[in-house]
């Protein structure tokens, strides 16, 4: 059983100057890196959280998810007192994503890793791409949220409905956008103004590893990637609505992406 202690004032700063002052509470089991994830009200969130980052974590930059054991999430509340408003199906762990370091990253440059994202998010239906949802570590993104993907906003699945061109907020999958940008991109600056904008600093590069990320997609899943959902805690229909989404988004993943790329170079 992992110890956790909730990380200081000087990891904080170093590892995630984006959370200073915000109220998230970050531990460490000496080791890594944790922000608690605790969202009361929703429904499988820490069943989804875990699934998305099992699905991507191959071929994508996605952030380590982590369910907790009763001891462990025991440890928890008493650093967080949130007290009984915490439950083991609430709260989760997401590492912290400005806690990696670049080898420890499957894409290891912005084209390939944005690229990977959208082709992934796509596929999970993962509507919210957006710059509160995503660290740079040298320039290079890592990503986390996966609860209102996997059915977790059932109609999110109908792609006319994920690529609304006029879509509710920066939240929505009609808002992203991919632009140049010949700076290092930092989590502060995503983080300020259009909050759907993906940087990279080569468009024509990032188009070509859109391929390579859906073929990565396929070659990173292998044969018994559906088991990952049981393995998240989904079970019986839950699990066989999953797995039909998935399936069905894998055979139209080329109409989807074509989709994805009549959103994403507009103004």
């Amino acid at each position: 059983m992992a110890k956790y202690l909730l990380a200081s004032e000087e990891d904080r700063a170093k590892y995630a100057p984006e959370l200073v002052g915000q109220g998230h509470f970050i531990v460490s089991d000496g080791e890594k890196f944790w922000v608690v994830k605790h969202s009361p009200g929703l429904v499988d969130i820490e069943k989804r959280e875990m699934l998305g980052y099992l699905l991507g974590r191959k071929f994508s930059n996605v952030a380590e998810v982590r369910l907790l054991n009763q001891e462990e999430h025991e440890q928890i509340k008493t650093l967080t007192g949130k007290g009984e408003d915490s439950t083991l199906i609430n709260t989760c762990l997401v590492r912290l994503g400005g806690s990696y370091s670049i080898d420890e990253l499957p894409c290891k440059t912005v084209e390939k890793a944005t690229a990977a994202e959208l082709v992934y998010s796509i596929w999970i239906r993962r509507r919210d791409t957006h710059a509160d949802n995503r660290v740079y570590i040298n320039g290079i993104p890592v990503f986390f949220d996966h609860h209102v993907a996997l059915l977790g906003e059932p109609e999110q699945a109908d792609i006319s409905t994920f690529f609304n061109p006029q879509p509710a907020s920066y939240g929505h999958a009609g808002a992203w956008r991919v632009r140049e940008l010949q700076e290092t991109p930092t989590t502060t600056r995503a983080r300020t103004g259009n909050k759907a904008l993906h940087f990279v600093k080569d468009l024509s590069l990032f188009k070509k590893q859109i391929s390579v990320a859906k073929k990565e997609l396929f070659d990173g899943l292998g044969d018994n990637w559906e088991e990952l959902v049981q393995v998240a805690g989904f079970t019986d229909t839950k699990r066989d609505n999953i797995v039909a989404l998935l399936r069905s988004n894998l055979t139209a993943i080329d109409n989807n992406i074509a989709v994805m790329e009549g959103i994403i170079y507009q103004p």
